[in-house]
């Protein structure tokens, strides 16, 4: 029943040129082998890892000391991603927190309302083309709630910026977008529309605000720019860019446009069959994005056509279906009593648990893994019944369909995640990012300090992975790795030390945890003979250096199939801005 994400080996091959590699010190994430000196590929594979005089007997070889003086990992892996990285650059970055662009340079976060004015309005006078819409990303106004004479984020407010020029700042939860009235003039957006999440003023004219896919879809002539954007050439290679510098050898397209356009899959494989692209992609295809017309029936054959076609570089896994929206925006859906200072729009879930099933059952039959964004604990329910019902109409012990984000959810919603077989994929960054703004307004202090529940998800024995989901957080799986060890706030408030990880237990996470949850464990995830040469290059042990150091860690780069990659070499930058 199970579909591999990639094609079966084939018959064996003689083996190629040998290179063994020696380090410092090699975590390998093997449990027969956990530590080597040396490591041993040949035709992008892995021979086997050890002493150097285990390895010899493979025949002649080449031996490589560039990694003398340094840590290798397997090669890490962010199991829930998006391009929309790479559209830092290719749009406009205009979040609170610092971002580095993908040579290493700092983007400097806005601290104020007047600071973002003051960036739109410099993008805006660069703009030489006055039919050239204007898209920012990344501002978020949680982290302004609380603060003085905070101006509503409305149409009014973009159109100081221009009245004539569309503009359309895309927030950082990816899920809401606001607009300016040239925006909403050339959709037809106004009174009369009756779409959820286009959000209205006392006398029901939109604001301007656009919550969640639907409403976002009827601003078209700005958000076509965007989805085409997420398969453009451009975007994907400073995504992988991105990727390197980070340290990952695999990424995630979690949302691929592939359902929408039709030269997006050809896109990702023609870009990442370049032997200069630096990592694997992983895809899982979003068939509710505006523009799909594929039906639940028919998803399971255009699916399975998909991964017909995969490579060792681009990979169609499964498919992704979003249930709600984010917490941050009072959009994800979540049980009494609700959100705690927030407002909530009440809009209804994404999908209804009817449709959710219709779309879950087919898939599960056709042996197609289904992720499940699930940011409140509402959706989770409904994910697990869609799987339930599935696993009853057709058994599949292996399925590890998988409950995406989890960020509230309860310790009664894990045990039934073990109990339908399900996986997790957790959203630690939220901790550091957004975790004071949970407290203090979104979840409350209980809920809070018990979110991003690791722990539970170890204790009970549930695959599980840690991701970044950018370019909500940046791409870092060693800030992953501190977040979960850590669980810290900017505050430097603690959140419930019951759910953290060893550094030992974070690194799998990002590794052969990652490599499990997305089902190419085969292949990726740990340092052991047969698998893919994919390896993470540190300049430090992340298991033995102080815990809160492991996100500054420098990353050296990787090796991605036997083939050495150097990365800008610098640690990324975390800290919380100042408000201006």
């Amino acid at each position: 029943m199970a579909q591999h994400v990639s094609p079966a080996d084939g018959p064996l091959v003689p083996l190629g040129p040998i290179t063994i590699f020696r380090a410092k010190k090699i975590i390998t994430m093997n449990p027969d082998n956990p530590e080597a000196e040396c490591v041993a590929v040949t035709n992008g594979r892995i021979l086997g890892a050890g002493p150097l005089e285990s390895l010899t007997g493979w025949g002649a070889y080449t031996l490589d000391d560039t990694f003398k003086n340094h840590v290798l990992t397997p090669g890490m892996i962010e199991s829930h991603s998006h391009p929309m990285e790479g559209m830092v650059e290719v749009f406009h970055w205009v979040g609170y927190y610092d971002r580095l662009d993908s040579n290493g340079t700092i983007i400097p976060g806005l601290g104020s309302y007047d600071d973002f004015v003051a960036r739109l309005k410099s993008i805006d006078a660069k703009l030489t083309d006055p039919d050239e819409p204007l898209i920012a990303y990344g501002w978020d106004p949680i982290f302004f709630r609380g603060v003085p004479n905070t101006p509503d984020l409305n149409a009014a407010f973009l159109d100081q910026i221009s009245t004539t020029r569309q503009i359309a700042v895309w927030l950082l939860n990816g899920h809401d977008m606001v607009v300016n009235s040239a925006v909403l003039k050339a959709n037809k957006i106004d009174a009369s529309t009756t779409v959820p999440g286009v959000l209205k003023d006392a006398q029901g004219n939109p604001t301007g605000q656009l919550n969640e896919t639907p409403a976002m879809g009827l601003a078209w002539s700005v958000l076509s720019k965007i989805i085409f954007a997420m398969a453009a050439e451009t975007t994907i290679r400073l995504f992988g860019q991105f990727a390197l510098n980070a340290g990952l050898t695999t990424i995630n397209d979690m949302a691929s446009s592939a359902m929408v356009d039709p030269n997006a899959a050809k896109a990702w494989n023609d870009v990442t069959a370049d032997p200069a692209f630096p990592c694997r992609v992983v895809a899982y295809v979003d068939p509710t994005m505006p523009g799909a017309t594929v039906s639940a029936a028919d998803l399971p054959k255009t699916v399975l056509d998909l991964i017909s076609k995969n490579t060792d570089k681009f990979m169609v896994a499964g498919v992704k279906l979003i249930l709600d929206g984010s917490l941050q925006a009072g959009t994800a859906k979540v049980k009494w009593p609700g959100y705690y200072k927030i407002s909530n729009d009440d809009m209804e879930l994404l999908l209804s648990p009817e449709q959710v099933e219709a779309f879950t059952t087919p898939l599960h039959q056709a042996g197609i893994q289904v992720s499940f964004h699930c940011n409140g604990d509402l959706p989770v329910d409904v994910a697990l019944d869609a799987i339930e019902a599935a696993q009853r109409t057709q058994y599949w012990g292996g399925s590890r369909h998988v409950i995406q984000h989890s960020q509230v959810s309860s310790v009664a919603q894990y045990r039934r995640m073990k109990e339908v077989g399900a996986a997790v994929n957790i959203f630690t960054n939220h901790i550091w990012y957004y975790g004071d703004m949970h407290y203090q307004w979104v979840m409350g202090p209980e809920r809070a300090l018990g979110m991003e529940k690791t722990g539970t998800a170890r204790d009970l024995g549930i695959p599980f992975a840690i991701h970044s989901d950018p370019a909500t957080t940046p791409l870092g799986p060693l800030n992953l790795m501190w977040g979960a060890v850590n669980r810290l706030t900017p505050s430097g408030r603690q959140f419930a030390v019951e759910e953290k990880l060893t550094p030992r237990e974070a690194l799998e996470a990002v590794t052969l945890g990652a490599a499990k949850v997305m089902k190419v464990d085969d292949r990726l995830g740990s340092i052991e003979a047969g698998k893919w040469a994919d390896f993470t290059v540190l300049e430090q042990d992340p298991l033995s250096v102080d815990p809160m150091k492991i996100r500054d860690i420098v990353v050296w780069g990787t090796v991605l199939g036997g083939v050495k990659q150097q990365a800008a070499g610098v640690a990324a930058a975390y800290k919380a801005p100042k408000r201006s």
